[in-house]
């Protein structure tokens, strides 16, 4: 089971490295590779980028080089790079910077698919905002 990741960045460095730093132990290797589209982040952001990502050979960063400014257009952007560089994966999760991943959340989310899919269900995802991992909080409670 591969799924395709497909992250939206543009500035906010801190939240960046926050998604980042809770995707990577949180998410079995092998299990995806991570897109990651740029959308004309100032220096402090790419500087958290480059850091973050440079040894991972799960991931690419698409750097635009002037900010498209929509998030759907950037979000096709990154959709089509993502399959252009990994090919077809088994399902597409799309994210933005300000998400904060939990443990075993992918897992949770592949095992509610079928519960999602016959429900008439065509697209699930999951979002946690970062002031809950600050809080101690779990997304729900």
């Amino acid at each position: 089971m591969l799924v395709n990741i497909v992250m939206l960045v543009k500035d906010r460095p801190r939240l960046t490295e926050q998604a980042l730093s809770s995707l990577y132990p949180h998410t079995e290797r092998g299990t995806f590779n991570l897109t990651i589209v740029d959308d004309g982040s100032q220096l402090g952001t790419r500087g958290v980028l480059d850091l973050t990502t440079s040894t991972r050979d799960d991931t690419v960063v698409l750097r635009l080089s002037r900010s498209k400014g929509v998030v759907g257009l950037v979000r096709n952007i990154g959709i089509h790079a993502s399959a252009a560089y990994w090919g077809q994966g088994d399902y597409l999760y799309l994210s933005d910077n300000d998400a904060y991943f939990t443990p075993g959340w992918l897992e949770k989310m592949l095992a509610a698919w079928p519960i999602a899919y016959t429900a008439g269900f065509k697209i699930l995802g999951g979002y946690n905002h970062p002031y809950q991992a600050i809080a101690g909080l779990e997304a729900g409670k």
